[in-house]
C-alpha cells in the first residue's frame, strides 16, 4: 500500500502573473474574465500607483530596490477563492515574452471553470482573445 504523504496541498491560494502592461491585462483579466479586484480600488488608481521594496528586491534577487505596479483579483465570490497577483515590474522592468509554444518549461497552462465553455470561447474570441484552438 502506497504511503500517505504528510504534505498535502489543500488548495492554491494565488498564483503570479507578471505582465509587461498593467492596464491592458487588468482588460483582460477583470474585463474579459470577470475577476473581481481586491480592496474597492478603481482600475485607473491602480495602474497609476507603485509599490517600491528593499524587501521584495532582495527576497526575489531583484537587486536592493524593486519597484512594481500590480493589484490581486480573485475569481468567486467566496473568501477561499482562488487569487491571481497581477504584477508589473516597473524597476527592474519585467522582460522576456510569453512562450509561443505549450512545450517550453515552466506553467504554461492554467484551466478555469465556467458554465458554458463554448459561449465563453465564442465571447473572448469576438473580443480578440487568440486561441491555439477551440474548446
Amino acid at each position: 500500500m502506497k504511503k500517505k504523504s504528510p504534505l498535502i496541498i489543500k488548495r492554491i491560494i494565488h498564483f503570479n502573473v507578471v505582465c509587461s502592461d498593467l492596464e491592458k491585462s487588468l482588460e483582460f483579466y477583470v474585463d474579459l474574465l470577470g475577476g473581481h479586484l481586491l480592496g474597492n480600488r478603481e482600475k485607473a488608481a491602480i495602474i497609476k500607483r507603485r509599490t517600491k521594496s528593499e524587501g521584495v528586491g532582495i527576497a526575489l534577487g531583484l537587486g536592493d530596490t524593486a519597484e512594481y505596479k500590480g493589484w490581486v483579483i480573485r475569481y468567486g465570490y467566496d473568501r477561499n477563492s482562488t487569487l491571481l497577483d497581477l504584477l508589473q515590474w516597473t524597476n527592474p522592468p519585467s522582460t522576456g515574452k510569453p512562450y509561443d509554444r505549450i512545450n517550453n518549461v515552466g506553467i504554461t497552462r492554467i484551466s478555469l471553470e465556467v458554465d458554458d465553455v463554448d459561449k465563453v470561447y465564442k465571447h473572448l474570441k469576438s473580443k480578440g482573445v487568440e486561441f491555439i484552438s477551440p474548446p
